[in-house]
């Protein structure tokens, strides 16, 4: 069982205009479907995945570029998934201080800091202070090409937010 999916897996991909992507797990025979086209297996749709991992700044990145947003709610799903398991093994009145910054996708900033005081409240814990410092000893130039066009540049994180919570 994976994501609470009992696995009901094929050995071919499923035809008709969609495609899987699938793996097997090691030391056993047992097929894993990575991706698919096919939305009727998804437990959420695609507006609940964008309401629970960061609602409009996924949906401003969309608008831009679908697969950019795809790439950065793949990033949030595998970093609640982190923050779960590390909540499981911190005690009661413990503090855990995370190192986050907020760095910009497709011009939009997304606000790291937030949605990791959002992730961890999610596990009991409460958000006790953020510290906004400027990042120390830079060695990334304060401005880039995100886009790869001469000419075209944009700030880089600047600051790292340091945020504090307590398990309750």
């Amino acid at each position: 069982m994976l994501f609470g999916v009992r696995e009901n897996n094929i050995p071919i991909p499923d035809i008709g205009g969609r495609v899987e992507i699938k793996t097997i797990r090691r030391d056993s025979q047992s097929l894993i479907t990575l991706f698919t086209f096919n939305k009727g297996v998804w437990h959420m749709k695609q507006n609940e995945l964008i309401n629970t991992y960061g609602d409009e700044v996924l949906s401003r990145i969309a608008d831009i570029d679908k697969n950019r947003a795809y790439d950065v709610l793949s990033f949030y799903m595998d970093y609640e998934k982190s923050i779960n398991n590390v909540s499981k093994v911190i005690k009661r009145n413990g503090i855990v201080a995370y190192v986050v910054g907020n760095r910009k996708v497709k011009g939009i900033e997304i606000p790291n800091d937030e949605i990791t005081v959002k992730f961890f409240e999610r596990n009991g814990f409460s958000h006790i202070k953020t510290v906004i410092r400027e990042i120390p000893n830079k060695r990334m130039p304060k401005r880039n090409s995100p886009s790869n066009i001469a000419g075209i540049t944009d700030t880089t994180m600047s600051h790292e937010y340091i945020v504090i919570l307590k398990k309750e």
